[in-house]
């Protein structure tokens, strides 16, 4: 998987099989660029959305609301 956006440290917008993903683990995205190659041992969970509008507004409540 590649990194598509950083959202936060452990947060992270990815590609996996032409369709885009959001990816959540502990550290993921901390020291990371855009299309750097994930870590897949830090993925905790994978959250897919076949609706595009639904994806943006996904990733929106994820800056939104605090990780705690």
């Amino acid at each position: 998987m590649k990194i598509n956006k950083i959202i936060n440290n452990n947060v992270i917008s990815v590609t996996q099989n032409n369709q885009e993903c959001v990816v959540m683990g502990k550290g993921i995205g901390f020291q990371k660029h855009e299309g750097d190659i994930v870590e897949e041992s830090k993925i905790e969970k994978i959250f897919n959305l076949s609706n595009q509008d639904l994806s943006d507004r996904f990733k929106t409540l994820l800056i939104e609301v605090p990780i705690e």
